[in-house]
């Protein structure tokens, strides 16, 4: 029987190293202040240096501050595509240093950087870099980050695969997106992937399209998850496609995810947009928690259906049952008041906007516009009007529209 091999103990070097990232890796180190003692013992102890560490130490730096993620990755010996994709991330999840830049914008420098320096990409670089394209408007370097995905042997990863289609769709290159998509074999394809074609259908209001791959999805065993459900719902609009909506309903049920509360405020909005009110009631009304975005919902329900004023009583049910507000609760109250003709009660709402700081957000100011243009307020109107950085199309229209009616 041969001798059995005892494990060699660790060196005081490799043992110092362990310390130093089980230091990291505890969950007292949770900011700055704690980190940076820690950093500098491992310096002091020669530990700094060791890729581990320096891996380990990036990655507790990068969600705390980004120019000290960065000194720690440039003071790095080596850098690996961890490294690289762990600052990329940050960069990509941060406000910029830089006044000129965008997050996005420094993010895509950084790739350059990488790819300048010999690293070879990994399959989570590319979920970085390609909605980091799309969110700078840079669809030239969008497509060479596509080209370096198909040589590294990526494109065919699911993630990959997936961020692909979301960039070209945000792009508004449907058909680029749609090649990406089908050029996976049918088996290929992950909910990740079906979902990230619906939402690109969805955004790009091609309703008709996103429902077709919806039931592609369906009919080839692929379950939807509650991404596809909630990108697929804002597709169902009007009574012709209240059927597929009871359908996702089902599908909700029966997956289990009736819970979801992001799920079911979509669901409500789809009742609505759908003309089933009464659907829409009895789901808000059966929920066991609800957010504003619920309350909203209704509001923005009743008043896209013409009728102004359960809005508007709606809104006061919120107040009376404290649930708070925001700028989107106020714009479809002020809609309805336009809608009802009720200059008091826009009025009051005006107030409540400018006493909760919502004044200056431009939805509202364009709808108070419009609410006191056709309620025949040209003055309140007019300094409304010039309250807005950027007046949208129907602030102006209104505004035309009340001096040529008030003439004189």
């Amino acid at each position: 029987m041969p001798p059995t091999t005892l494990p060699q103990p660790p060196t005081a070097a490799a043992a110092l190293v362990r310390h130093y990232i089980g230091l990291l890796s505890a969950a007292g180190v949770s900011s700055l202040r704690t980190l940076l003692p820690i950093h500098a013992r491992a310096v002091l102890h020669g530990v700094a240096a060791n890729p581990a560490f320096a891996t380990r130490l990036l990655a507790a730096a990068a969600p705390r501050s980004l120019a000290y993620a960065r000194r720690v990755f440039d003071a790095a010996p080596h850098r690996d595509a961890y490294m690289w994709n762990t600052l990329l991330r940050a960069h990509a999840h941060s406000h910029s240093s830089v006044p000129a830049n965008s997050p996005a914008a420094d993010a895509l420098q950084l790739y350059k950087r990488m790819r300048a320096a010999g690293v070879a990409p990994d399959c989570y670089t590319y979920p970085i870099v390609l909605p980091a394209c799309a969110a700078a408007r840079a669809p030239r370097l969008g497509r060479a980050a596509h080209r370096d995905a198909v040589r590294f042997a990526l494109a065919g990863d699911g993630f990959v695969h997936s961020a692909l289609i979301a960039m070209y769709c945000q792009e508004g290159e449907v058909a680029d997106a749609e090649q990406v998509f089908l050029a996976a074999a049918a088996g290929a394809r992950t909910v990740v992937s079906w979902t990230a074609m619906v939402a690109g259908y969805a955004q790009n209001c091609l309703f008709g399209q996103a429902a077709a791959v919806f039931g592609s999805m369906v009919d080839q065993g692929v379950l939807p998850n509650e991404i596809t459900l909630i990108s697929f719902l804002p597709c169902l609009q009007g009574q012709e496609c209240l059927a597929a909506g009871e359908m996702v309903h089902g599908f909700v049920i029966k997956l289990g995810f009736d819970a979801n509360l992001p799920l079911v405020n979509a669901l409500i909005a789809m009742y609505g947009k759908c003309g089933s009110i009464a659907s829409a009631k009895e789901l808000f009304d059966g929920m066991a928690a609800r957010t504003v975005v619920s309350w909203n919902t209704m509001v923005a329900m009743y008043e896209q259906n013409g009728d102004g004023v359960r809005a508007i009583k709606f809104f006061h049910r919120m107040l009376s049952e404290k649930v708070g507000f925001d700028a989107v609760t106020l714009v479809s109250v002020l809609s309805a008041c336009t809608r009802q003709g009720a200059l008091e009660t826009g009025k009051w709402v005006h107030e409540l906007a400018r006493s909760h700081g919502l004044e200056t957000d431009a939805r509202i100011g364009n709808v108070l516009v419009d609410m006191y243009a056709k309620c025949g307020e040209i003055v309140y109107a007019r300094q409304a009007f010039e309250g807005l950085r950027e007046p949208g199309v129907v602030s102006w229209s209104a505004m035309i529209s009340a001096y040529a009616n008030h003439v004189g």
